[in-house]
């Protein structure tokens, strides 16, 4: 019987909204003014008003935020499959990165992404809740709409899960067990 294996997977978070990344980033500044004023004014005990809406304001932006993240799972190809991809897509002349991966990186990690089984699936994040997502058909008008960092994001997990070496890690904290009550008695 052979060997049967299961191939590497990650996953990357999208934010379907990016604008919104400029609300979160003024709420934030907006809790920092508030909370640099109470400090100035020592007249008030407790937390003033203004902190306590600005920390409201800014919770509800990284709630809605959470509620437009998509996960994507990946699953590494076949170094078979993977080769035949670097073959149809060989690197940039002159282009030291495609040169230095042995792929045309732009329209590499594209072909790999639209593969058929490289993504696997593509959730909700806050619920799990799947999104209806085909790779072969949807994925170039999709990276198409991106910003350079989110496509980047995908394409930066493209190489490292084709590079993976799968060992058993070995977290010392999860083999430790906390002194017992009776004796710090």
């Amino acid at each position: 019987m052979p060997i049967a294996l299961t191939r590497p997977e990650t996953t990357v978070e999208l934010c379907q909204d990016a604008s919104l990344q400029a609300v979160w980033e003024q709420a934030r500044a907006t809790l920092a003014t508030a909370q640099q004023s109470a400090l100035k004014d020592k007249r008030e005990a407790g937390e003033s008003p203004a902190v306590t809406q600005a920390k409201q304001a800014l919770r509800q932006t990284e709630e809605y935020m959470q509620d437009q993240m998509l996960v994507f799972t990946l699953r590494a190809l076949p170094r078979k499959r993977l080769e035949e991809i670097r073959a149809a897509h060989p690197p940039r002349q002159g282009d030291e990165t495609d040169e230095a991966l042995g792929i045309d990186i732009s329209a590499g990690v594209d072909a790999i992404l639209s593969t058929p089984g490289f993504i696997v699936s593509v959730t909700r994040k806050n619920t799990g809740e799947p999104v209806a997502f085909d790779p072969e058909t949807e994925w170039d008008a999709l990276a198409d709409e991106m910003s350079n960092g989110q496509w980047e994001a995908f394409a930066t997990k493209v190489f490292s899960i084709h590079q993976a070496k799968v060992v058993p890690g070995f977290t010392p904290a999860a083999y430790t067990t906390p002194p017992s009550e009776s004796a710090s008695s």
